[in-house]
Parts: structure tokens; C-alpha cells; sequence
């Protein structure tokens, strides 16, 4: 008979298990150490949000529930199913975790609840047995041409003087956006940390006149750049986002990176259209999401 447990309740045996599922479904963490580090954080509320499904002591699937929005924005997000291949009532054990997932949302306040699903993990055979549908989908996007188009504005490195002005600007920026989110000081703490030019990540203040009006976090890896960026609600409708876009893209052709890439969510139609009209192209479907 299995059962379901969150990261915040497992023992250490049962954290070793966890540990030998990770490693055989995508090798992402090489410690213990690590894999607290990669769900014991407030996007999961501390492991609240990352379940496991145990058969006897194996861990045979696990799926994640970003909480850290559920109380401010009312919104969660499941995502991340990941399934042992050839496991029996691989359906039945699906459709348990996000049960479980929904009723975790719920009672954290959540009441607009969506749920990503990767085709590699999930086929269409199943997707129709447990009656999810897709409602649409998030791209990969890479841009195909380089030449200048916009003006830039001014570069602000995240620092000590201007880190709660980002965290403003973050969260008026993305909170009205679909799938919008919210950052917190502490997290902005970590990111002010990792910006530099060793982890070649960078979190940026964008000014325009003296008026921080927005921002965007870059970060390349193997020559390969890819950002996201925000723009405030008040500055709008000014041509400011292609100029915002424009710059991250002449930051990242400095970096003389192969290739520039952005994720975008199919809802957020002003964004993607934008990102078309400058010449990025969708190189792959990331996942679908279904409304439940």
C-alpha cells in the first residue's frame, strides 16, 4: 500500500530514498545537503509543496506546488510530476499527488490552482484518462537576430542601496501577470549574492532618466544566455518594454553568449507578441497547462 509524504515530513532514511529517486530521474543533486537546498525553500513553503509517493521504502513518484503566492495572489501552481519508468497504477498514483496538491493549495489559500504537464512525462492516452486538459502552453523562444533595434536604458547592479526599490518593482511588475509571482527581501539577499560575473548571473535595476522603472535578471551558462525582465504598471504602454527587452538582449551579445533565449507563457499575449516582433522564434514547448 503506498503512501504520500511532504519533504517538511520525512525522516533521514526516508530522505535517502528520496535522494536514489532524484538521482535516477534527472541527477540534479549530488549531497543531502543539496536536496534540502532544492526543496527546503519558500517557493515550496520549506518542502510543504514537494511530495513524494512511496511504495514499501522506494519513492516511485513526486510532484512540486509553488505556495510561496497562495495567500498574496491566491495562486498556486502544481508542476514537476515525475514518475519511475514501468511503475503499475502509474494513472492512479498521478491522479493521488495532485489531489494531494490541490487540498495542500486550498488550505494555503490558494483558489486559483493550474497544473503544468510535460509530455515526457505524462502521454495524451494518459492525460485523457485523467481528464486534464490543456488550456495552453509555455515556449522556449531564441532569438534569431541580433542587430540593434531599441534604445537602452541604464544599467543599476542589484545592491545594498537599491534592493528593497527591486523588490518594489518585482512585485509590480509580475503580480498581475499570468502566472504572477512575488519576491521577498531574502530572496533578493540570495540573488544580490549570486550577482556577478564568476556564477555569470546578474540582477538589474533598469533606470531610465532617474526613474527605476523596471528590471531583469540574466544568467548564462554552457554560452548560453537566457533572461527574464518586468516592467512597471505605470510606465506601460510607453514603448518601454521593447527598450527593457532590447536591453537585455545588447547585455547578453557583450557577452558574445551563442545563443539568447527566453521562457514565455502563451497567456501573456503582449509579451510574446513583442518578443515575436523582435525576431525571437519558439524553439520548443516547455509544457501545457490545465485550470483545475
Amino acid at each position: 500500500m503506498g503512501y504520500i509524504k511532504s519533504y517538511t515530513n520525512l525522516s533521514n532514511t526516508e530522505k535517502k530514498d528520496v535522494y536514489k529517486f532524484i538521482q535516477i530521474k534527472d541527477n540534479s543533486v549530488d549531497s543531502l545537503e543539496e536536496l534540502d537546498d532544492k526543496f527546503n525553500t519558500k517557493i515550496y513553503e520549506y518542502g510543504e509543496g514537494v511530495l513524494f509517493y512511496f511504495e514499501g521504502y522506494k519513492v516511485v513518484a513526486s510532484i512540486c506546488v509553488v505556495l510561496e503566492v497562495a495567500k498574496i495572489l491566491k495562486s498556486a501552481y502544481i508542476h514537476q510530476i515525475k514518475c519511475i519508468e514501468g511503475i503499475k497504477d502509474k494513472v492512479e498514483i498521478i491522479r493521488k499527488l495532485v489531489e494531494e496538491s490541490v487540498s495542500i493549495s486550498r488550505l494555503k489559500g490558494a483558489t486559483d490552482i493550474r497544473l503544468g504537464i510535460n509530455k515526457q512525462e505524462i502521454s495524451d492516452e494518459e492525460l485523457n484518462t485523467l481528464n486534464f486538459k490543456i488550456e495552453y502552453n509555455s515556449f522556449e523562444m531564441v532569438l534569431k537576430n541580433r542587430c540593434k533595434k531599441n534604445e537602452l536604458l541604464k544599467l543599476k547592479i542589484l545592491n545594498e542601496e537599491n534592493k528593497l526599490r527591486y523588490v518594489d518593482i518585482y512585485n509590480d511588475s509580475f503580480s498581475d501577470m499570468p502566472h504572477g509571482t512575488v519576491i521577498n527581501i531574502d530572496t533578493v539577499n540570495k540573488n544580490m549574492e549570486n550577482s556577478n560575473e564568476d556564477t555569470n548571473s546578474y540582477f538589474i535595476v533598469l533606470d531610465e532618466e532617474n526613474n527605476e522603472i523596471g528590471f531583469m535578471e540574466v544568467t548564462i551558462e554552457n554560452d548560453r544566455g537566457i533572461f527574464d525582465i518586468g516592467l512597471c504598471k505605470k510606465y506601460r504602454g510607453k514603448g518601454y518594454g521593447k527598450r527593457i527587452l532590447e536591453t537585455a538582449i545588447q547585455l547578453l551579445v557583450e557577452k558574445q553568449v551563442k545563443e539568447i533565449a527566453l521562457i514565455v507563457i502563451e497567456q501573456n499575449k503582449i509579451a510574446y507578441e513583442m518578443y515575436i516582433k523582435r525576431g525571437f522564434e519558439v524553439s520548443q514547448i516547455m509544457g501545457g497547462w490545465a485550470i483545475l
